[in-house]
């Protein structure tokens, strides 16, 4: 009687600590949310909209369709476009940098510098 007693409690104790250990584990995986974007809005008007955009490092905008617009880096850095098809286009910005951008399907913008990614944007709404 003696004997199964010490099997059944260490048998629960392993299972207890398989528990416990599991737990901790899937809790240090669990990969944590996008830190989000900060955006400051200037002018924001039937024709236009200003804007400063501030990504920090793995940071993504929301996907969504962008009009014509014109983009300044505040600050520079690295940046990679996700596409809904999974396409991924990967680029930069240099700081004071200047880039007059087309309209362009949906995609996520996401900072995969080591820095913060600083935009100032003038989108054209006609």
């Amino acid at each position: 009687m003696k004997k199964t007693i010490k099997q059944a409690a260490g048998m629960l104790t392993a299972l207890l600590l398989c528990v416990c250990c599991n737990t901790g584990w899937s809790q240090q995986t669990k990969s944590s949310p996008a830190p989000a974007v900060e955006q400051k809005v200037y002018v924001d008007n039937e024709r236009v909209r200003v804007a400063e955009l501030t990504f920090k490092p793995g940071a993504e905008s929301a996907n969504m369709a962008r009009p014509f617009r014109v983009s300044r880096a505040i600050k520079g850095g690295r940046f990679v476009r996700i596409y809904a098809d999974g396409r991924k286009e990967e680029g930069q910005y240099k700081t004071d940098e200047v880039k007059v951008l087309e309209a362009s399907p949906a995609y996520i913008l996401k900072n995969v510098g080591d820095d913060d990614l600083v935009l100032f944007l003038v989108y054209l709404k006609k």
